[in-house]
């Protein structure tokens, strides 16, 4: 989401900018600090003509409590926990979100000590590590978080040396890494190539070969012991079909062959050793009214095999949240079209056999 819009607005008064700007923008008439939401349309939608989509049909779930995009979602114990994301107006949340997907049932839990939205979250055993993330208009920061689904217990770790939000990373080894993203959550501010890794025993930082790619808003993955940094954003928010895979033993990162489709504000889940990637989108929409989103989603077996579509999604968005439970893949809340957006929509599909 674009949080500059508040930035601008803030910086230069309620006068400005001018009616047609503050419409380009999204910016509510007569409310100066006010996002507007995006509407979905048949025309910011995308797909590639080939290969088709699988036959089949997503289900659509009960609706999350709250509508919200930018959060972050793992499974643990069966149960789907979301944590955090962008809220009315584009506030940061503190909110965690937990979903039994045999029961189809949601339930609040109380808030983490921190809002934060576009974070890295990770599950480990019974605990859910929380990374970087924005808060708000301020900016990335360098928090790290360890969550305990048992004890319901928040716990503090060492901060990452630099901030960074709309992050990729995931666990390796033994190893916690934060991958990428970027310091702002703005359109034209550089994202980063960097590295960051977390030894769990020693509770220390250090650094890893920086990804070839520098980019934001991409979706990651670990199969098989291996990192893949999947599509994002460069600067401008235009989507990228980069697919680079990292592998910790060696400290090398490779460049595998592009997704058909780039995009960013995608989500990703491992299932028999497969990645499955779901939606996302072209986020340029605020300048040139040419950001898309697509309901497409497909299914991969790194580091070489064909991409196959799996059946395309009831509600294109970017910006969601993904998980795997019960046997099914689930798509949650999430930004029904480019630029700012809210849901509180969720669909799930029987995970593909072989």
């Amino acid at each position: 989401m674009l949080l500059l819009v508040t930035l601008l607005v803030a910086g230069v008064g309620p006068d400005l900018p001018g009616p047609r700007l503050r419409e380009k923008l999204g910016l509510v008439k007569d409310k100066p600090f006010e996002l507007k939401p995006c509407t979905p349309a048949p025309d910011r939608m995308r797909t590639v003509a080939s290969p088709r989509p699988a036959p089949g049909r997503w289900r659509r779930e009960p609706p999350a409590p709250l509508a919200s995009a930018e959060a972050s979602a793992v499974t643990v114990g069966g149960e789907i926990y979301v944590l955090g994301g962008s809220g009315q107006l584009g506030r940061s949340l503190a909110t965690v979100l937990r979903f039994d997907p045999a029961k189809r049932r949601w339930k609040r839990l109380a808030d983490m000590p921190k809002v934060v939205d576009h974070p890295l979250a990770v599950a480990h055993g019974d605990d859910i590590y929380l990374v970087g993330g924005f808060k708000g208009s301020a900016g990335a920061v360098r928090d790290v978080w360890r969550y305990s689904t048992t004890r319901k217990k928040w716990t503090r770790l060492p901060s990452m040396r630099w901030a960074r939000g709309a992050l990729g990373g995931g666990m390796a080894g033994g190893r916690l890494y934060a991958v990428g993203g970027v310091a702002e959550n703005q359109p034209f501010v550089k994202p980063v190539r960097t590295v960051e890794v977390f030894d769990l025993k020693t509770q220390r930082w250090g650094d890893a070969n920086d990804m070839p790619t520098a980019r934001h808003h991409f979706s990651s993955a670990v199969v098989d012991g291996r990192l893949y940094a999947l599509g994002g954003r460069r600067p401008g928010n235009e989507a990228l079909d980069a697919v680079e895979r990292f592998d910790p033993a060696t400290g090398e990162w490779v460049r595998l062959d592009p997704m058909p489709q780039g995009v960013g504000g995608a989500k990703t889940a491992v299932s028999h050793g497969e990645i499955v990637l779901t939606a996302g989108g072209d986020d340029r929409a605020w300048q040139d009214g040419k950001g898309w989103v697509t309901p497409a989603v497909w299914r991969w077996r790194p580091p070489d095999g064909p991409w196959r579509r799996l059946p395309d999604l009831l509600q294109a968005r970017h910006g969601h949240e993904t998980a795997i439970g019960a046997g099914r893949i689930w798509v949650l809340q999430g930004a029904p079209c480019p630029g700012f957006g809210l849901s509180s929509s969720s669909e799930s599909l029987a995970l593909p056999r072989g």
